[in-house]
């Protein structure tokens, strides 16, 4: 899991498209799509700007009224698959 303090930012050239509540990523390293619930859009949305771990999963826990724990949890490993894809960078 991150710390509280890591920061994160997407890339300004990812192309991204949103659909309703999803949106749509496009890895061009995997040379695939990524289709995004509301939660993972939203964050996705958050990290235009760098923002860091804790702040982000405060304002989805704030927004979403999901568990703590369950957040931080599932964001963790959601910010790893998009560091790993080049998607989002750490900063």
């Amino acid at each position: 899991m991150y710390s509280k303090e890591t920061t994160f930012v997407r890339r300004t050239d990812t192309l991204n498209s949103r659909i309703g509540d999803e949106m749509i990523l496009m890895d061009s390293v995997q040379g695939e799509f990524l289709t995004l619930n509301a939660v993972a859009s939203r964050a996705f949305e958050l990290l235009e700007s760098r923002m860091d771990f804790e702040k982000l999963c405060d304002l989805l826990i704030d927004e979403f009224e999901v568990d703590p724990d369950l957040c931080r949890k599932e964001m963790s490993e959601y910010l790893e698959d998009l560091v790993s894809r080049k998607l989002i960078l750490v900063v």
